[in-house]
């Protein structure tokens, strides 16, 4: 599909690089004070996401684990969100997820999660 052109630093018609992964990357925008109103806070999820990418990047996690560095890789608990979460959501007695508990459930577990 042709993209338009849009500004003067990219002509458009192609992404605009390739991330080091080798993948296009079809928007970038640098980071600069006057934006950063419109911009929100990483949630705790996002920062675990990143986390682990670059962990899994820079590491060979097969090759920790075959020699026993460590056995298994996971996140630590928020005690604060995990007794919120608890009490409204994780127990029989507080049902399905509604509308009011799904935003928690997204910033804890991640959408894949929220969305079932």
């Amino acid at each position: 599909a042709d993209m338009p052109a849009e500004g003067p630093f990219h002509e458009g018609g192609a992404p605009m690089c390739e991330a080091e992964d080798g993948l296009p990357v079809y928007a970038y925008h640098g980071f600069s004070e006057e934006a950063k109103p419109m911009l929100q806070e990483f949630r705790r999820i996002d920062v675990i996401r990143l986390v682990f990418k670059h962990m899994y990047d820079w590491l060979d996690s097969p090759e920790m684990e075959k020699q026993n560095i460590y056995i298994s890789l996971f996140p630590a608990v928020s005690w604060d969100e995990y007794e919120h979460l608890t009490k409204t959501w994780g127990n029989l007695q507080s049902g399905l997820p509604t509308d009011a508990n799904t935003e928690s459930i997204r910033n804890y577990l991640g959408e894949q999660v929220a969305f079932f």
